[in-house]
């Protein structure tokens, strides 16, 4: 726990992916996530444009000279090399398949794009070669380079879809009602977080799962920690981020297949949590675990953190400043 920010590191992370584009208001770009999609995440571009606050963590975040010291900056340079203005974006929605063997993964954009300076920006470098196929009567475009070929389609003049190849495909067959939409537990878990800056939902492979497990020690891990072998019956996971006010709010929710499971599983997490807030002396990390609130409802576990952004940025400060703190 000697990190720095890790909250405004996780905003940048953020805006890295808001670099892709961002969708309009009058297209849900839900109904355009295909139904083999078992990860969604949407960001709120134009509320992240315009909060103050969500501007001075990136400002806060350690950069080099070189890099775009401000939000505007960035926008600026991003203006320059691609020919999109990201400011005239309100969201980006992503989706993947994360259980398959090859990449899957696709973002859709909603907000005005220029084909051909798009085209232009990305074969300026000489390191990209961009090709244009026809699917379904739509251009599709693949920029060919040494490690990966993603592509990209604008299906009208405020949608524009890029990832995979075969991502970019599902979308249009789902436009032109070729294919199904998402739809089930992972769509409605989603909807259930609302519209916050970044939300994300996903399933979580039995594979994956059994990856946790091992990676704590197997069953003797988990009988360390009692009832983490809840871990096995989760069946969704979802997670926000917010700003209320002048609060910058998190949080995780996760589906088990029953309600003893998730008692199971919350009673463990509390556990730990009192652990941890008993054995650290740092006074950053104590302020950090008593703003965790953990609840149990039915079938699902909460655990949530909510502070003002001002409090969060001192005490990003006070960690910088004493990165050899007993945490």
């Amino acid at each position: 726990m000697k990190q720095g920010p890790g909250l405004a590191l996780l905003l940048i992370i953020a805006w890295l992916l808001v670099s892709c584009g961002g969708p309009d208001p009058s297209t849900e770009a839900t109904n355009l996530v295909p139904a083999n999609a078992n990860l969604i995440a949407q960001i709120q571009v134009s509320r992240i444009m315009e909060d103050a606050d969500i501007q001075s963590l990136y400002q806060m975040a350690p950069k080099g000279p070189d890099k775009p010291q401000s939000l505007d900056e960035l926008l600026a340079k991003a203006q320059l090399e691609t020919g999109i203005d990201f400011r005239r974006f309100t969201t980006v929605k992503l989706f993947s398949d994360v259980t398959r063997n090859d990449e899957y993964f696709g973002v859709i954009a909603h907000g005005p794009v220029n084909e051909q300076l798009l085209i232009a920006a990305l074969s300026a470098s000489g390191e990209i070669a961009v090709s244009t196929v026809e699917y379904q009567g739509v251009q599709v475009h693949i920029a060919e380079s040494e490690e990966k070929e993603p592509a990209f389609a604008v299906l009208d003049r405020n949608t524009t879809v890029m990832g995979t190849l075969l991502a970019v495909q599902d979308v249009i067959d789902l436009q032109q009602g070729n294919l199904a939409g998402i739809s089930g537990p992972l769509y409605d878990a989603f909807n259930d977080l609302g519209t916050p800056l970044v939300s994300l939902a996903a399933t979580i492979p039995p594979e994956t799962l059994a990856g946790v497990a091992d990676s704590m020690g197997g069953d003797q891990g988990f009988g360390m920690i009692p009832a983490m072998g809840s871990l096995h019956d989760i069946t969704v996971m979802a997670v926000l981020i917010d700003k209320i006010g002048q609060d910058l709010r998190v949080e995780t929710r996760l589906d088990f297949v029953n309600a003893d499971a998730a008692t199971g599983m919350g009673n463990s997490l509390s556990g730990l949590i009192n652990f941890a807030t008993s054995f650290s002396s740092d006074a950053s990390v104590q302020y950090l675990l008593e703003k965790l609130e953990l609840s149990v409802e039915s079938n699902t576990v909460k655990l949530s953190f909510q502070a003002p952004v001002s409090e969060l940025e001192e005490v990003s400060q006070a960690m910088e400043q004493d990165p050899g703190g007993d945490y």
